[in-house]
């Protein structure tokens, strides 16, 4: 039997929200501030590493939403435009949001279950801007941040999950209602008022008060788990169901992939889920994890046309896709 647990958590992410001192939060702050701002998280992360700047008022419409697509900055910071800033480290895990709904949204993302590893290495970007900022903080009440829910640590520790069992089942409606009545939240692969697509669920904690940043972390590793033990359980039914047509929609899934001529976006997304899903349940040839993750991002339609060059119609969009996720996944 093959491993049930492959490819379930696709990647780990601690994010941090933090406020200079003295300084209006980004709906209330001058050009002038917002610029101050920048600069003065630019130059207090150099001490930790090579950073590259990205002011959002430079960057196009698409280079924005191919930032958006990669997960590195938010729907909040491409309406905050005009004010707003991205830094990222030269291999893009650390990405930090300036000017968004609080000063500083700093991140780290990580691949597979690996949130412990992320809290250390975002530690080290909050223990930077302490340094070097007055960052804004209240003995009682913890970081200060515009959204009262980041109050306390202002840390959210979340992990991106491949849920194909629980969803197939139908059982993970129940597995977010229980979930609720906890610190812990199940949402979609963009977070708050998103969907999920492609089985795919973001686990992290609801609240930031009144607990420690490394319990946080903590809590939401063991939710992780707990959830990844009932989507094994979950796959060991559908093995056990032998469906024909489960089995029938995976190998027809894989097969387009592999073939087809011209993808959209939300093709890939279901038929990658599907072959992915049976690449954990043996039905078809084991699929590169790492592969199927780069073509996550790869494959979305502002990032086709960054990454190629080209602008693209939506036809040529499709078939670019369609190559991409071809000759990856064919090894050519």
């Amino acid at each position: 039997m093959t491993d049930l647990k492959k490819h379930m958590i696709v990647s780990s992410r601690v994010r941090l929200a933090r406020n200079i001192a003295k300084i209006p939060f980004p709906f209330k702050m001058s050009p002038f501030e917002a610029a101050s701002v920048i600069d003065k998280v630019f130059n207090a992360l150099k001490s930790t590493g090579e950073y590259n700047l990205y002011k959002l008022n430079e960057l196009s419409d698409i280079e924005c939403l191919s930032l958006k697509e990669r997960y590195l900055i938010s729907n909040d910071l491409i309406k905050n435009r005009n004010i707003g800033a991205v830094i990222l480290n030269s291999n893009e895990t650390i990405s930090v949001m300036v000017n968004e709904e609080d000063h500083i949204r700093a991140q780290c993302v990580l691949p597979g279950l690996d949130i412990n590893t992320a809290y250390e290495e975002i530690k080290k970007v909050d223990l930077a801007l302490n340094s070097a900022l007055n960052i804004a903080y209240d003995d009682e009440l913890g970081y200060i941040t515009s959204c009262p829910t980041n109050l306390g640590t202002g840390l959210r520790a979340s992990a991106l999950c491949f849920l194909p069992g629980l969803s197939t089942l139908n059982d993970i409606g129940k597995i977010v209602k229980s979930f609720s009545h906890i610190n812990a939240e199940v949402r979609g692969v963009y977070g708050e008022g998103t969907k999920a697509t492609g089985y795919l669920y973001q686990v992290s904690n609801k609240t930031t008060l009144g607990i420690t940043e490394e319990e946080l972390v903590e809590d939401v590793k063991a939710m992780v788990l707990e959830l990844a033990e009932k989507e094994v359980k979950a796959r060991e039914r559908i093995l056990n169901m032998c469906d024909p047509d489960i089995i029938d929609n995976i190998m027809r899934s894989y097969g387009i992939l592999t073939n087809a001529y011209k993808l959209t976006t939300d093709e890939f997304m279901s038929l990658s889920a599907d072959a992915r899903m049976g690449a954990c349940l043996g039905y078809t040839p084991d699929i590169d994890e790492q592969k199927l993750n780069t073509l996550l991002l790869d494959v979305q339609p502002a990032t086709l046309i960054v990454k190629g060059g080209k602008n693209y119609t939506a036809e040529e969009r499709d078939i670019a896709r369609a190559a991409l996720v071809k000759r990856m996944l064919n090894n050519n």
